[in-house]
């Protein structure tokens, strides 16, 4: 029986990874912003063709006025024939003007930059982080389906893990919530080589570049392993318990970004791919015994 439930799950989830047509709530959504974006677009559309309408039919009710007179008039020469050049000079003319006035009710434009137009809202579908820690050196356990790194130590010492996805183009976003962290001091957070033996202090890998989260004299970040003053990229440290940061791989423009959702600051450090080679990887170190950081 243990047997036959265990093969029905699996053959659930096999039905769910090869169906030819995924589907997703967020399908329904989609089709909801889709027929609301709709609506409102139709409104103004049909605002605007009212008001082109409106305007012509105005113009025309105007020139009509005039052109009834000139009707009459050749009405009249064309069933007595009693006209000379001088009517026709002055018909030709009358005719003349009231085209173009006709057709300056032609000189309509959009104008797609209205304030009083409702505003419309484009959406992007923001994928959760896939990330997730793997290898380990030191006092670091990795928890809750890697997605929490631990420092386990009995003291306090340089512990890190690392990310298992690897990166070699394009921008990924990664973001940590410090959910421990001792006196608001000492969090690695960056990248390192693939290539490269893990350790216990990553930040002192030679291809690790990244920023340390330490106290507000202590502005430190590491590049390709050197602890650097930050000063000259005006990082100020500001890092603190519950903190949610955001880390930026450009592997595009080779340059790393730091980004902390609560201070609105963001920090960025170019990473020359001689001493970090692609692929890259998210590197953190702990250094306290008990301090958490989740990816989220």
């Amino acid at each position: 029986k243990q047997f036959e439930k265990i093969s029905l799950q699996h053959d659930s989830i096999f039905q769910q990874l090869t169906v030819s047509n995924p589907t997703h709530p967020l399908q329904q959504q989609i089709d909801e912003w889709e027929m609301n974006l709709i609506s409102k677009i139709k409104l103004v559309a049909n605002d605007a063709r009212k008001q082109v309408s409106d305007a012509l039919i105005e113009n025309n009710r105007e020139i009509m006025k005039d052109f009834v007179l000139i009707t009459n008039e050749l009405k009249i020469g064309r069933q007595t024939k009693d006209y000379v050049e001088t009517d026709l000079n002055k018909w030709r003319t009358e005719l003349d003007k009231t085209e173009q006035e006709v057709n300056s009710t032609r000189n309509m434009w959009i104008d797609s930059h209205d304030s009083s137009l409702p505003p419309i809202n484009m959406i992007k579908i923001k994928l959760n982080n896939i990330d997730k820690f793997g290898e380990t050196k030191g006092s670091m356990q990795v928890k809750d389906n890697n997605r929490v790194a631990l420092h386990s130590g009995g003291g306090d010492s340089h512990s890190s893990a690392y990310g298992t996805a690897l990166y070699s183009k394009g921008v990924h976003r990664v973001s940590f919530k410090i959910e421990k962290m001792y006196d608001n001091y000492w969090i690695f957070f960056g990248i390192t080589s693939s290539n490269m033996p893990v350790k216990a202090a990553a930040c002192l890998s030679r291809s690790a570049y990244g920023w340390a989260a330490t106290s507000n004299w202590r502005k430190f970040i590491y590049l390709n392993g050197v602890l650097t003053s930050g000063a000259h990229s005006k990082y100020n440290e500001d890092i603190r318990k519950h903190d949610v940061v955001e880390l930026i791989l450009d592997c595009n423009k080779r340059k790393i970004q730091l980004f902390n959702k609560r201070s609105n600051k963001k920090y960025e450090i170019n990473v020359d791919d001689r001493a970090c080679p692609f692929p890259w990887r998210i590197t953190v170190t702990l250094h306290h015994s008990g301090d958490r950081l989740r990816l989220v």
